[in-house]
Order: structure tokens, then C-alpha cells, then sequence
């Protein structure tokens, strides 16, 4: 179980205060050699993943089986990414005639992704788009000048293609 506060062991730390600004050293990066190839495990989460070395599994080739080592805190290492499935999602495998079909559909469980997005404070921006519905969301967090321009640059050049900010379980305003 990951306890609020106490297993947070690296949460007040900035990475540039961290011996290694918040990278691996080369012994853990043999510890978590699959780990790693999700891009974002440092320092400050080495802590919620599976050690590969006490834990290891056959690759006869590359299948990337990122593991957490916690019940609870899963958002820890999912980046704290949070996105709605689709329609397109729930019908998949009836569309592909693969694995066995949803007994759901994105509108039975719409109501319970605002109920949790609204519990966690999901920060991020409305765009419309039908294979990644829209939220319940917070304010998201501002682009900077670089992505601003890069923004500009491709919605100008390709209409239909949007860059935004990731919808994050992080607050930007306060909540109750």
C-alpha cells in the first residue's frame, strides 16, 4: 500500500538537489532496465516500480511490461496521465473481431469519469474531439513559449491536428 505523505519519500525534493538531477545511477539502471524504457522513471520513482533484476520475465523479443511495486498510487507511474477512453475504445474489439467484447459502452461509465475526475482535479483543455472526450476539468497548466509557437505552427499548417497540454491529476486551482 503506498501511504499518503510517508511514502512519498522524494516529494520535497526538486531534481536539481538530487546527486544525480533525478536520474539513475548506472547500478539502477541494470535494476530497472525495462522500467526505464518508459521514460520517466528517476529518482524520484524508482521507489513504485518493479526491480527487473528480483523480478524478471522472458522477452524472446521487446514486449515492454512496465510494472508498479504498490496496491494504491497507481497515478505514480502512469505520470499521472488521465485520459477518458472513447467510444472507439469500447468497440474496438467487436469492430476488430479480436479478444471479447466491452459489456460496457463509453456512455454508461461517462458519468463515473466525472465523478472521479472531479474527486482527483484533473487539469486540462476542452478540445472536442470524439476519440478523447472532454472532462471535467480544471484549468490546464500554460503551454510555454516554445509549445505556443509550435501550437501556432501546426494547427496553421493542418487543420484538424491540435496540440494541448497532457490532462494530468494535478491541481492548478484550489479545491474543497
Amino acid at each position: 500500500m503506498v501511504e499518503h505523505i510517508e511514502d512519498y519519500t522524494t516529494a520535497m525534493q526538486d531534481t536539481w538537489d538530487m546527486e544525480l538531477r533525478g536520474g539513475l545511477s548506472v547500478e539502477d539502471q541494470k535494476k530497472y532496465h525495462v522500467q526505464i524504457r518508459s521514460g520517466f522513471v528517476g529518482e524520484s520513482s524508482k521507489h513504485f516500480m518493479t526491480n527487473d533484476v528480483e523480478n524478471p520475465y522472458q522477452e524472446t523479443r521487446r514486449f515492454d511490461w512496465i510494472r508498479g511495486n504498490q496496491a494504491g498510487g497507481r497515478s505514480l507511474i502512469w505520470g499521472r496521465h488521465t485520459y477518458r477512453w472513447s467510444n472507439a475504445d469500447f468497440e474496438a474489439n467487436a469492430r476488430e473481431g479480436v479478444g471479447v467484447d466491452w459489456p460496457v459502452r463509453y456512455n454508461d461509465i461517462a458519468p463515473w469519469y466525472s465523478y472521479v475526475e472531479k474527486f482527483v482535479g484533473i487539469s486540462g483543455e476542452k478540445l472536442g474531439l470524439e476519440h478523447v472526450p472532454d472532462g471535467e476539468f480544471l484549468p490546464p497548466f500554460e503551454l510555454n513559449c516554445l509549445e505556443k509557437d509550435f501550437r501556432q505552427k501546426i494547427e496553421s499548417k493542418y487543420k484538424g491536428r491540435h496540440i494541448t497540454i497532457g490532462r494530468v491529476a494535478h491541481l492548478t486551482e484550489p479545491q474543497p
